[in-house]
């Protein structure tokens, strides 16, 4: 409950606790106006020039009101929002916001952060996904539409969201110096290996993990183009594969099984013309890979997020409904989103439509990056890295180095330094 007063004497002190040993915020000039957040014994929770604290009740004159009211904001983003039990992102998070959910503004941002209730649960939001629309009476309604339940048998992570991760070399290769600068300077966490070549599988690792790398994703992959015969890809990628399990030792061993399966160059109207026939396909190859690596995790590729593109592209959702049987068989689920904007701010991650497609399997975001076109800048890294932790799901930058192509989004290139 909201309600507004003045300071009645001089000089009161705003303290950072309901206490008279608590540190002092502000000293306020008599007739000070403020706002009465709630009521602490014989003390005030009270807004006043910008600043939260308590006040000592005798020295507040209460402003009748006809009715209480409360501040209220809603949600802003579509992605869905994190209500978190503290005020950062490795709080517990106790509730995920839908697009428009009403909520009350308990207090001013905070680093970032505001105190919220919805319905009957107090927690914390980032403030910049909140739009404080309006002040309603105490017995107007709030709107909460159906909350995502995220923390009741939601799935555990294969890799910590908080970690920053990368795509390496698209070529394959090990890393440079140049890279590993990088990786150290980024105090990146995480790299994901497309594994397009033999040889090079220790000495990644090793120089990987020399610079703080301490988790992989492996892609299986070729350079020749996708067999409609499953076995082709499974003869070429094995070995490979060997070598990298090898040189993991006891980690998790995590692959993702090739990648876009819904663009042209990837297979779709050459190996397979749709969906279901790329889950014939993924099914023969998963159903090999288990039978080499039986404690590995396997990965349902991303698909190239979007529309029909004739001759280049079948629409995401389109193939997706076609293959959910291919992600109910892997262990977990890999997605794609990209930028347009030099800053980043119009990058898109549906997270309510990808747990509904990954059927409560874990998720990892396998590429993270600008659009073709789009030179990679450090403000929308920055924020891609924000926004995937703040939803919880695991994000590889795309791209470490781009062996001579994708020179937009190449780090090596253009920099990069968060």
């Amino acid at each position: 409950m909201t309600s507004r007063g003045t300071v009645s004497i001089g000089a009161p002190k705003l303290r950072a606790a309901p206490n008279i040993n608590a540190p002092i915020i502000a000293t306020l000039a008599e007739g000070t106006s403020i706002s009465i957040l709630a009521q602490a014994g014989d003390w005030l929770h009270v807004r006043a020039e910008g600043r939260e604290g308590y006040l000592f009740a005798d020295y507040v004159q209460v402003t009748p009101t006809s009715a209480p009211v409360r501040r209220i904001g809603k949600v802003n983003t579509r992605d869905g929002l994190n209500l978190r039990r503290g005020p950062n992102t490795t709080q517990p998070i106790l509730r995920v916001l839908g697009f428009e959910t009403e909520l009350e503004v308990l207090g001013e941002p905070t680093d970032g952060w505001l105190r919220v209730r919805v319905g009957d649960i107090e927690g914390f939001v980032a403030a910049q996904y909140v739009t404080v629309a309006e002040t309603r009476r105490e017995e107007q309604p709030i709107y909460i539409p159906p909350l995502e339940e995220r923390t009741i048998g939601a799935p555990p992570n294969l890799i910590p969201p908080m970690i920053r991760g990368v795509h390496a070399s698209a070529g394959g290769w090990a890393p440079n110096d140049k890279e590993l600068e990088l990786i150290r300077a980024n105090n990146i966490g995480a790299v994901m290996i497309a594994a397009y070549e033999p040889g090079q599988a220790r000495h990644a690792i090793t120089l990987f993990r020399g610079v703080g790398v301490q988790h992989f994703v492996i892609r299986a992959a070729t350079h020749t183009p996708i067999s409609a015969d499953p076995n082709v890809f499974i003869n070429a990628t094995l070995p490979i594969l060997r070598e990298y399990q090898a040189a993991l030792g006891g980690a998790p061993f995590i692959i993702q099984i090739h990648n876009e399966p819904n663009l042209r160059h990837e297979g779709w109207q050459s190996a397979w013309t749709d969906g279901h026939g790329f889950t014939a396909w993924f099914m023969s190859v998963l159903n090999a890979y288990r039978q080499a690596f039986p404690t590995a995790k396997l990965g349902y590729p991303a698909l190239s997020p979007g529309i029909d593109v004739p001759h280049l592209r079948l629409a995401e959702a389109t193939f997706m409904a076609q293959s959910l049987e291919a992600v109910r068989a892997a262990d977990w689920f890999a997605v794609h989103a990209y930028w347009q904007q030099p800053d980043g701010s119009d990058l898109i991650t549906p997270v309510a439509q990808w747990r509904a497609w990954a059927q409560s399997k874990p998720i990892i975001a396998t590429e993270v990056g600008p659009s073709d076109h789009t030179p990679v800048t450090v403000p929308a890294v920055r924020r891609a890295y924000a926004r995937f932790a703040s939803i919880g799901i695991p994000a590889m930058a795309w791209l470490l180095n781009g062996a001579g192509a994708w020179l937009n989004a190449d780090w090596t290139l253009h920099n990069i330094r968060i």
